[in-house]
């Protein structure tokens, strides 16, 4: 980190991973952020784009942090971290990723946990969607990294794709199996992004997680995209504050 900073990078987001894998929704949420990792830092990053923040495991140039936080839009914003991007994209400052320092994260280990973690992140993305949109947001910021950065905040969570894929597997069938149309562009289309898509995942998750216990864990997929879904429907209801992840796992 030293290094990178003596090199001239004002802000240095660390390899946050996994402090434990010892049941099924740690080891699909410990796998999940290595994916992120694959994909929105070291991928970002090998293009010559910023790396996307996590929310933790991050080094800032002191005075540059402490700008950032005396701004009026931090204060008592549970998405401190959307907004620390924000602001690095109005300031065209891009992230470097180390993918070697790692910073060890407890993983939630339960459902329930699970359900009020997504949906404080769900809540806010969505809230800071709308300023990251804004007139002022485009016209400061550099303009490969700020579209870029727009994509992802609209993408999809992971688990809810999977469910909008398992939704059109479905109607692909009734498609193939009646002649009923039901898909447009046609199933075939749809099968092939679909494809597409768990391929790209495949890619991104290490070697590490190919045994026997990750074979295991994804079992538990049905079971957590009902609670991402739940996580959507009660971002309403729970914006009124920060929803704490509380640490369970001791060794």
């Amino acid at each position: 980190m030293a290094h990178a900073f003596h090199s001239g990078w004002e802000v240095i987001q660390c390899h946050r991973t996994a402090k434990n894998k010892n049941n099924s929704v740690a080891i699909l949420d410990a796998m999940s952020e290595e994916m992120n990792n694959t994909i929105f830092r070291k991928g970002q990053r090998t293009l010559g784009l910023s790396c996307a923040l996590i929310g933790s495991g991050m080094a800032f140039r002191f005075g540059l942090i402490k700008e950032i936080f005396a701004s009026p839009e931090i204060q008592d914003n549970p998405g401190e971290d959307k907004v620390v991007e924000m602001q690095l994209i109005g300031r065209a400052i891009r992230v470097e990723y180390i993918e070697d320092a790692y910073v060890y994260d407890e993983k939630v280990q339960r459902k329930e946990v699970f359900e009020k973690q997504r949906t404080r992140w769900l809540g806010t993305q969505i809230d800071n969607l709308r300023p990251l949109l804004s007139r002022r947001m485009r016209k400061n910021a550099i303009k490969k990294i700020y579209y870029l950065k727009v994509l992802e905040w609209l993408l999809l969570p992971r688990l809810l794709l999977l469910a909008l894929f398992a939704l059109l597997l479905l109607l692909c069938a009734i498609d193939i199996i009646t002649g009923i149309h039901l898909l447009a562009p046609s199933w075939g289309w749809w099968l092939g992004l679909m494809g597409l898509y768990s391929l790209t995942l495949l890619i991104a998750i290490p070697a590490s997680f190919y045994n026997r216990n990750t074979f295991k864990a994804l079992l538990k997929i049905p079971i957590l995209m009902f609670a991402m879904i739940r996580a959507l429907l009660g971002i309403k209801k729970n914006r009124s504050g920060f929803i704490h992840t509380p640490k369970e796992f001791s060794n």
